[in-house]
């Protein structure tokens, strides 16, 4: 079985953007009001056109390689199945959502992110409530995209698919029926390997163990999201047993395994979930999830330090890794 997948993702590499060519990515923005939040939020649609123009560059342009994208274009012709996409731990730029959500659109997908609040915005004391905000926000944007007139009749509404990067793959998991496990989650920055945000709340004084329930009540599965696939999942280590058994669509997990973090090691936990199955990239480490660096990016980092946002692994390069994650997601999405 491994070989045969093994085939399959080979020429999903070599076919799978070529077959797509005339294809670009076009984006459409929409500001829809969020009840958890009690304020609009920023919902990007990204999907499918067959106009060349590319009039809008989306992402980083200091640090990152930003993407080019078709703003507002028509849609091209066919109905086309829906994927929600949310990257990154709870800090991470938003601007690292571009290449993969491009990809994913000139792949046939219409792909939904909604934006969460940038780093500068976050307040530390109430940043635990992202736990269950992020994943209100996916079904706000999921349910958003029956009030764009540019997608009559191009959705493809039994066909939706959750891809989550992270906390973001966190996030699936809790949409598709998985729930935190109070204790577990207080105690998950008295061992290292659990939560990889532990530095952080201690640096700005927030107390986990003090955290409410809100984080288990608050948490809401949306049953339009057919199947998942998830990308080195975080908290894994503090979901509760029973709810996993529960899950019941299909969950695909990615591991981008070479020299990983033991706290974005998928837990032995998982494999409770009834549809359950794991795949790896080993040429991959987890900032081969994040955008291509600028030549300026790569020296501004390193003078601060911070070189291994940039690096990949011996004699690959991050957009070899980038080729690879596509085409190990696609593969587990469904009809492929």
């Amino acid at each position: 079985m491994k070989k045969i997948q093994s085939i399959v993702l080979t020429m999903l590499l070599a076919f799978g953007f070529e077959a797509v060519a005339d294809i670009n990515a076009a984006l459409k923005i929409e500001s829809i009001y969020s009840e958890d939040r009690g304020k609009n939020i920023e919902v990007y649609y990204w999907y499918p056109t067959k106009e060349q123009k590319l009039n809008f560059r989306f992402g980083n342009k200091k640090i990152f390689l930003p993407v080019d994208v078709a703003l507002d274009a028509d849609i091209a012709l066919g109905k086309f199945p829906i994927i929600v996409l949310s990257h990154g731990g709870m800090r991470s730029s938003f601007s690292h959502v571009g290449w993969i959500a491009s990809s994913l659109s000139k792949e046939g997908y219409i792909v939904i992110t909604p934006k969460p609040p940038e780093y500068d915005e976050l307040v530390p004391d109430q940043a635990i409530d992202e736990l269950y905000l992020r994943p209100g926000d996916i079904s706000t944007g999921l349910s958003g995209i029956d009030n764009i007139s540019l997608f009559d009749g191009n959705i493809d509404k039994e066909n939706t698919t959750g891809v989550g990067f992270f906390l973001g793959g966190t996030s699936m998991l809790t949409l598709a029926g998985a729930k935190f496990d109070l204790k577990k989650y207080k105690a998950s920055c008295n061992d290292a390997g659990v939560n990889i945000d532990c530095k952080w709340f201690s640096n700005n004084k927030v107390d986990i163990s003090s955290v409410s329930g809100d984080l288990v009540t608050k948490l809401k599965k949306d049953d339009r999201i057919r199947s998942i696939v998830i990308i080195n999942p975080e908290l894994t280590k503090t979901l509760d047993a029973n709810s996993l058994r529960d899950v019941k669509g299909k969950v695909s997990v990615i591991s981008l395994s070479g020299e990983l973090d033991s706290a974005l090691a998928p837990s032995d936990n998982l494999s409770k979930i009834p549809l359950f199955n794991i795949s790896e990239i080993s040429s991959a480490v987890a900032f081969s999830a994040f955008s291509i660096c600028t030549p300026k990016g790569i020296k501004i980092l390193s003078i601060e330090g911070e070189a291994g946002i940039c690096s990949e692994l011996n004699q690959y390069t991050r957009e070899e890794n980038h080729k690879k994650i596509i085409a190990s997601i696609v593969q587990s999405l469904p009809g492929r």
